[in-house]
Order: structure tokens, then C-alpha cells, then sequence
């Protein structure tokens, strides 16, 4: 009986101690990563009952547009630095026309936007990319992009030793499963732990 009893504390123990090395391992991934946010709002919509409005762009009218708000903030405890970086952040459109870009910076200490002057932008090939810079934690990196006649929104990727790039609603789903598991799996081994405790102290 005792050395059953026993053999379910120390079981209980392990699972406890399996659970703290799986939750944090999984913790330590935050510190590297990339959460993408993206805004799209259609330009000038009153187009549709105003029949007579429009947008020009270098003097040419303008097909409906949309403009995109991809905002890149470095969520993690580590510092993005060029040295980190093989491919800096870049956004691609698959089809239509990419109308406008721009790349901006955004600090932690204000919301100001520095615009990036040294990006580059190929319309003809539809791709803007960030220069290779440095971003602290809070830091974001920010497409503005007008583009019309596509039919996805743009795709952004990043090639930086061991960072990751998470979109928003990704991340929410994987910290609530992994909060769910978590408490769960606590909870079962602190009940397995509590039973196995009184059942080696009745034994005794």
C-alpha cells in the first residue's frame, strides 16, 4: 500500500515538473516574435452613391483602391538587429497593381511614424521591402500600401535568424489553447499530487 502510494506522489511530482519544462520551452518562443496586424479600408467608398467622385493617381483616374495597414511589432524579448536579419521585411502582392507603399518606423516611447526613406519599392513587381533595421521590443515596422484590382491582401515575410512572424488572431488562438492545456494539465496533476500525498500519509 505504501510503496503504491508512494509511487503515485512521485508520479504526480513528474507530471507537475513535465508540465512547468512544456509550458515555459513553449513561453521561451515569445521571445522572438513578430506579431502581424492588418487594416484594409476601401479609398474614397462614397464613390457608390456619388457617382461623379473619383481618385486620380499622376493625373490618371484611379480604379477602386484599397488602402493596407500592416503593422510588424516585435513582441518578443529580443532585439530584430541587421546582423539578425538575411531577408528584411517584405510585402508582396500575388496580382493586381501596386499603386503606392510606403515603410515606416514605429518607436515604443511614441506613436510618431518615421518614415524609412531608404526602402524599396518595385510596383512593376509588386513588392516593397523595409531596409534591414533595427527593432527593439515594441518596436513595429509599418507597410502603407494602395493597391487595386487584387484579389488577396498583401503577404508579408521575414528572414531573421530564429524569429518567427505571427498574425494576430494566430496568436490568440494558440495562447488560449496553450492557457487551456496549461490549466488543465495543473490541475489534474495537483489532484493526482493531493491523493497520492494522503495516500502515503494513511499508509504510514
Amino acid at each position: 500500500m505504501a510503496i503504491s502510494a508512494y509511487a503515485a506522489a512521485v508520479s504526480s511530482l513528474a507530471a507537475v515538473a513535465s508540465f512547468s519544462v512544456n509550458y515555459f520551452d513553449k513561453r521561451k518562443d515569445r521571445h522572438r516574435q513578430i506579431l502581424v496586424e492588418m487594416e484594409e479600408a476601401a479609398l474614397l467608398p462614397e464613390r457608390l452613391t456619388f457617382d461623379r467622385l473619383g481618385l486620380t493617381h499622376d493625373g490618371s483616374p484611379l480604379e477602386p483602391a484599397t488602402l493596407y495597414r500592416i503593422k510588424c511589432t516585435n513582441v518578443g524579448r529580443k532585439t530584430l538587429t541587421p546582423v539578425d536579419t538575411d531577408k528584411p521585411f517584405t510585402a508582396t502582392l500575388a496580382d493586381g497593381e501596386l499603386i503606392e507603399a510606403k515603410v515606416g518606423r514605429i518607436s515604443n516611447s511614441d506613436a510618431q511614424l518615421e518614415v524609412l526613406e531608404d526602402a524599396a519599392a518595385d510596383l512593376s513587381a509588386r513588392r516593397v521591402q523595409a531596409p534591414k533595421t533595427l527593432v527593439n521590443r515594441g518596436n513595429s515596422i509599418l507597410f502603407l500600401i494602395i493597391a487595386s484590382a487584387n484579389t488577396k491582401p498583401p503577404a508579408v515575410t521575414l528572414h531573421a535568424d530564429d524569429f518567427e512572424l505571427v498574425r494576430k488572431e494566430d496568436s490568440a488562438r494558440a495562447e488560449s489553447r496553450l492557457s487551456v492545456a496549461a490549466v488543465l494539465t495543473l490541475v489534474f496533476s495537483v489532484i493526482g499530487l493531493i491523493t497520492g500525498t494522503i495516500a502515503l500519509l494513511s499508509a504510514l
